[in-house]
This record gives structure tokens, C-alpha cells and sequence, in this order.
């Protein structure tokens, strides 16, 4: 069980009120992890949903043998493993620490049962989640197109627009 003031520090936990918090904390989990520990694996299960509280964690996708891409960073009071909260999802990249890190995790299963119990707090869960995705997908997209633009066979197309 964590306090709820850490819980406060997460951005998508912020401005739940106490109650709410008090909910999540009965689940989360603290753990200190050294550089190098994987999360969880391209490919594999979600089982859980971490919040980083310090140091730094890489989202890492292999897109061949010899390379991989880096998708995202995790800072300090991000969440991240949001996809195991769609049943039977897999990951679509390795989580790991680059350096040593806190984090909190939450049993996925566990907290969806929560947030059908307490629909309120489902919804305002759900709701925090929708930003980060949205967040996500602009960063992706933004990604996507500056690979277009180092194209070399299209970089001409993007110097007419």
C-alpha cells in the first residue's frame, strides 16, 4: 500500500480526491529497480500499470535483428503499461530502466475490478487515460512524419508543401 500523497504526485492522479486515492493506494505497490530491468517485453502480457516516481525508463521496439527504435521516455510522475487495462493485450515495446528508478505497480486485473466497483472513479480514470493516448498518438504521429521527411525519395515532396 502506498501513501496517498505519492499517489498525487503521478500527473494522471493528481487532482483525485482523497477517497479516490485512498481506493488506488489498497493496490499499488512500490518498487526500486536497478538500470537495466525490463518491465515487460515486446510481445508479451501486461499484467501491470506502473507510474515512474524517479529515474527513467526507455519504451523500446525492435523493428529488425540489429535495430531497435526508441518509441518513447518516461519521466518521473508518468504512467505508463496502460495497455494492460484492454484485456489481452500484448506490448508492442520492452519497457526498461536506463537508470535506477522508482516506480509504482498496480495489478492490472485488480484495478479494473476497482474502477467497475466505483464507476465514478472509473470514469475519471478512463477519462486521464484518453489524454495520455491522445498525447501519444500526436507524438507518433509527429515521429512518423519527420521519418517521411528524411526520406531520401520523398524529402522532395515535403520541400513543395
Amino acid at each position: 500500500m502506498m501513501e496517498t500523497n505519492e499517489l498525487r504526485n503521478i500527473h494522471m492522479l493528481q487532482d483525485l480526491s482523497e477517497d479516490k486515492l485512498q481506493k488506488i493506494s489498497g493496490l499499488a505497490n512500490f518498487r526500486i529497480l536497478n538500470a537495466e530491468t525490463v518491465l515487460y517485453s515486446e510481445g508479451g502480457n501486461l499484467n501491470f500499470l506502473y507510474m515512474l516516481l524517479s529515474g527513467k525508463i526507455i519504451l523500446e521496439m525492435d523493428v529488425s535483428e540489429d535495430i531497435s527504435v526508441t518509441l518513447g521516455v518516461i519521466k518521473p510522475r508518468y504512467t505508463f503499461g496502460t495497455s494492460s487495462l484492454i484485456p489481452k493485450a500484448k506490448s508492442i515495446a520492452t519497457a526498461f530502466c536506463v537508470e535506477p528508478s522508482e516506480v509504482i505497480s498496480i495489478n492490472a486485473a485488480e484495478l479494473l475490478t476497482l474502477l467497475e466497483d466505483d464507476l465514478e472513479l472509473g470514469f475519471l480514470f478512463m477519462q486521464r487515460l484518453l489524454h495520455i493516448y491522445e498525447s501519444r498518438l500526436a507524438n507518433r504521429t509527429t515521429q512518423f512524419l519527420q521519418a517521411l521527411k528524411n526520406h531520401p525519395e520523398l524529402k522532395r515532396v515535403f520541400r513543395k508543401r
